[in-house]
């Protein structure tokens, strides 16, 4: 993830793009990069705009591993010697696709996990997210920061406390959001409501690519969506050059901007 900003960093000007404005957003395990690519030293400065969907604030439910580097690195030896890879050289040269079948090889044989998520190594993480919020040692940049009503556990923790801390210390705006928007019924009892992903429709606009029978209203939620996720990415500020329905929020008025159908 890192290569791929600093690959448009340095090459989407010939595009027509401009470096200088490049926003980053994802949603879960999307979102989960996206605080760790603005808190990088190895990424933060290749970023103009930052959207974490689904992803909490500031919150005790770490994401990354924070244990002694050898002991994060022992099973991943053992997986490699399982399979007679031994020199540094072999590892970097294995293919995605390789290292997914080792992993899941290795985890068969010896019946244990192997965590992948990301862990402080002190080169591409120097502190865990919370910390580095906390600490102003993420990108100081314009924030969009939400959740959607039945996310899952946690999700919407931290959210107001990441905004009152970037209020504190930038002077970029943080815009709160809460996605509700029940899901037009499918017939799934376990599928209903606001679950997690369930804006990622509204939000790249492919109602038609989905079997659930949406609706008019529907359409219009995702316009107004995408207006606003691409007017932050161009300005910002999810309002566009002007307006101010949607305020930043702040330590004293933590404002959230509700985003459902006209409907409701």
């Amino acid at each position: 993830q890192v290569k791929a900003l600093e690959w448009v960093y340095n090459n989407i000007a010939q595009f027509g793009g401009n470096p200088e404005n490049i926003t980053i957003f994802g949603q879960s395990a999307g979102a989960m990069s996206v605080k760790y690519l603005v808190s990088s030293p190895m990424s933060k400065d290749y970023v103009s705009k930052a959207i974490i969907m689904s992803g909490g604030g500031i919150s005790k439910s770490a994401r990354v591993s924070t244990g002694d580097q050898s002991v994060l690195d022992a099973p991943a030896e053992d997986m490699f010697d399982l399979e007679g890879i031994y020199s540094l050289e072999e590892m970097r040269e294995t293919s995605v696709e390789k290292l997914r079948e080792l992993v899941d090889n290795y985890q068969n044989v010896q019946k244990r996990q192997i965590t992948t998520r990301p862990h402080v190594d002190n080169v591409l993480i120097l502190e865990e997210f919370n910390d580095a919020a906390v600490n102003n040692n993420i990108a100081d940049i314009p924030y969009m920061i939400g959740y959607v009503a039945d996310d899952m556990a946690g999700l919407n923790k931290g959210i107001e406390e990441f905004a009152a801390v970037r209020d504190s210390l930038s002077q970029n705006p943080t815009y709160m959001y809460k996605f509700e928007c029940p899901l037009p019924n499918d017939g799934r009892p376990c599928m209903e409501g606001t679950f997690h992903s369930a804006e990622l429709w509204y939000v790249f606009h492919t109602l038609g690519r989905s079997w659930r029978p949406f609706a008019e209203v529907d359409e219009a939620l995702s316009n107004k969506v995408v207006d606003y996720w691409t007017n932050f990415a161009k300005y910002g500020n999810p309002n566009g050059k002007e307006g101010d329905a949607w305020q930043p929020a702040t330590r004293e008025n933590p404002y959230t901007e509700v985003i459902c159908r006209s409907e409701n």
